[in-house]
């Protein structure tokens, strides 16, 4: 499965405390980018099983899944722009 820079790094957020659920926007936070476009990598995430939803909730909170756990991530944090250095 593919992974973008931007998936590896919520996936890092997530995986810093695995019980936590956290909304796009804290999670945005983290990584100093807007919620909206941490939520177009979610949906990404969720379709390949890494992150479940909390539907119940209002903002919709975010989840890893084992699966996510298990996944490295680690290979694909590395940003293009500064591999040539």
């Amino acid at each position: 499965k593919e992974m973008t820079l931007k998936g590896a790094k919520i996936l890092e957020v997530l995986k810093k405390d695995t019980d936590k659920a956290m909304t796009a926007a804290e999670i945005g936070e983290e990584l100093f980018i807007p919620g909206r476009s941490v939520s177009g990598s979610i949906r990404k995430l969720r379709t390949d099983g890494y992150v479940d939803a909390i539907e119940n909730v209002s903002p919709k909170k975010y989840i890893i899944t084992e699966a996510g756990i298990a996944f490295d991530h680690t290979p694909y944090l590395v940003d293009e722009k500064n591999e040539a250095e």
